[in-house]
This record gives structure tokens, C-alpha cells and sequence, in this order.
């Protein structure tokens, strides 16, 4: 056998050799970043961020696809660091340039805040990446929201129609809210007074704000006041809140969308104001919110603890539900 062969294959054996150990290697290497990825994901669920930025800090050096740079996005997301959250999630963009979730979670926080222009550009990457996106619906609020702040009315009233369209919507009063003040903007009053007057009442958690843009419209109190206590079932409760966290991607099942915009307030139930075969004394009970600061004057983590009367309104065809506070530690008085 000739020195050239020896040689070719010495230098095949030493490729095939590197290769495999690369393989070896990279095989390890994903196996410690899925390991890893799942540990922190589950320190993430129990809603104990440190620990889950530790563990992802760990194997972040491993990743080639963004997932691990966009869990730790939403861990400093959830510590409401929306700067580092911004960091990562755009990081994670730069691994997978296709991957809209990392587009989307990006998007919120800069609607949180206040770059609407910024937020509308992800959104649109989105549309752009999925023109058929099934989950559009879940963020088309935050769309129109981010329209009516840069001042491009029409487009904000054209998502906030979508969503008004399909009246089972989960952000239904928020976005004839949101349509409201774009016409109000346009100055098409007769359009504006009547979303807005649409969103006042009992079981509106935007009824005070609605009053101020009617009052501005020149719309007194005693023309907004409807009797809207026959459109809803009422009950007042009082109950110690326990919890204001956002959901598990699993308790997120029930709706169409994402863990975004939305929130659970956990409340030990002590009086109610009538018999109701989901509110009852001695139960503790998820309800879910569009945002707890919406309920609680001051930062909600202080209200955990306290005790509170609530008042809980629903549609009679059960399809809509508000959850606003009364006031403080006052007893649920009974209601015929």
C-alpha cells in the first residue's frame, strides 16, 4: 500500500473521528440545555423568577434556536423588569428571526411601556410572518390601542370593530371602549357617545373612565345613567384576596390566546349577598382580570391579605363578567 493511501486514510479516520466527537459533543450539550431549560421553567411556573433566571443563566451559553433567551425574556417579565425582558426577547429574535411568539411577547412589553410605535411593528411583523395567525384576536386590543395612541384613528376603530363584531370576546368592552374614544378623537360625537355610554354601568370596570370622555363630550351623568342592573345578575361579596398572579400557560386553555393580558386574583370568600352556585362562603376562587390595578387603588401586591367587598356582574347569558371593589371591609348586604 502506497504512503499516499496511508496518508488519505489517516486523514479520513481523524475527520470521521471529529466529526463523531462534535456529534457527541453537541449531543451532550442539547441534552444539558433541555435538562436545564426544563428546570427552570418549572422554577418559572412556581413563579420563583430568580431561581428560573439562574437555571437558564446556566445553559443560555447552549442555545441555538432563542427559547432559552426568550425564557428568560418572560422570567424578567415577570419580575417586571421590562428592559432586560426587551434585551432577551430581541436576542431570542436574533436566533429565530421566524418565530413569532418571540415577535409577540416583545410587542407587549413595549405596549406596557408606552412605545406603541415600536409595539405595532412587532405586531405587524407577526401579521407579516402569519398573515393567518389563529391567535390575532388575543392581541387585536393592544393593536388598536397602539393605533389610537400614535393617532391613526381609523385603523384603531377598524381592530376595535373586529373585536366588537364578535361580542364573546374576552376585551368586547374594552375595545367599544378603546372605538369610543377614537371616534371621540375623530370628533364623530354621535358614534363616541354611543360605545361609550355601551361600557358604563355595574359590571363595566371602565365606567368611570367612560363618564370623564362623556362629561368631555358634554354628556351629563343623569343622560349616561341607564338601568343596567336588569341586563346583569349581580352579587356582592366580601372575601380576603390571596393572590394576584398572571397564569400558568395550562389555566390559559379556556381562552383563545395567550398569557399576555391577563390576570388571576385568588379570593377566600366570606359573605355573599345571595346564594350563587360559584360564589360561596368558606371557597377560594380564581377570578380572572384584564389587570389587578384595575381593581386595587394602590399596588396590588399590598392588597394581598386584605379583605375587600367585591361585586361581581355578569350578563344573563353568562358570556361577560366584571369583578370591580367596593370598598373595604364592609359586609356583603344582602340583595333581593
Amino acid at each position: 500500500m502506497s504512503r499516499t493511501i496511508l496518508i488519505i486514510i489517516g486523514l479520513l479516520c481523524a475527520v470521521i473521528t471529529t466529526v463523531f466527537i462534535i456529534d457527541f459533543t453537541q449531543s451532550i450539550s442539547e441534552q444539558i440545555r433541555i435538562d436545564g431549560h426544563d428546570k427552570g421553567l418549572a422554577y418559572y411556573d412556581q413563579y420563583d423568577y430568580d431561581k428560573a433566571i439562574a437555571e437558564f443563566n446556566k445553559i443560555i451559553r447552549f442555545d441555538r434556536f432563542g427559547d432559552v433567551h426568550n425564557s428568560m425574556g418572560l422570567a424578567y417579565w415577570g419580575k417586571e423588569d421590562y428592559d432586560q425582558a426587551i434585551r432577551y426577547f430581541s436576542k431570542a429574535i436574533e436566533f429565530n428571526p421566524k418565530y413569532e411568539s418571540f415577535y409577540s411577547n416583545r410587542a407587549s412589553i413595549y405596549f406596557e411601556k408606552g412605545k406603541y410605535a415600536q409595539a405595532l411593528a412587532d405586531f405587524n411583523k407577526i401579521m407579516e410572518l402569519n398573515p393567518n395567525d389563529p391567535h390575532r384576536r388575543s392581541y387585536a386590543v393592544e393593536i388598536g390601542e397602539a393605533y389610537l395612541n400614535t393617532g391613526n384613528y381609523d385603523k384603531a376603530i377598524e381592530e376595535f370593530t373586529n373585536i366588537i363584531n364578535h361580542p364573546e370576546d374576552y376585551d368586547y368592552y374594552r375595545a367599544t371602549y378603546g372605538r369610543g374614544l377614537a371616534y371621540a378623537k375623530k370628533g364623530d360625537r354621535e358614534k363616541a357617545i354611543k360605545d361609550l355610554k355601551t361600557v358604563t354601568g355595574l359590571y363595566s370596570i371602565y365606567d368611570t373612565d367612560a363618564r370623564d370622555a362623556l362629561r368631555e363630550l358634554g354628556v351629563t351623568d343623569s343622560q349616561t345613567d341607564q338601568a343596567k342592573e336588569n341586563e346583569t345578575d349581580v352579587i356582592d361579596f366580601t372575601g380576603t384576596v390571596l393572590e394576584c398572579r398572571r397564569p400558568k400557560a395550562s389555566e390559559m386553555a379556556i381562552f383563545t390566546g395567550n398569557v399576555r393580558s391577563n390576570w388571576i386574583v385568588r379570593i377566600k370568600i366570606k359573605e355573599t349577598s345571595k346564594e350563587d352556585p360559584w360564589v360561596q362562603p368558606n371557597i377560594e376562587t380564581n377570578f380572572w382580570v384584564h389587570s389587578p390595578s384595575n381593581l386595587f387603588d394602590d399596588d396590588y401586591t399590598k392588597a394581598i391579605g386584605k379583605d375587600y367587598r367585591f361585586r361581581l356582574s355578569r350578563s344573563r347569558d353568562e358570556k361577560k363578567t366584571a369583578l370591580k371593589v367596593i370598598d373595604k371591609t364592609k359586609p356583603a348586604e344582602k340583595r333581593k
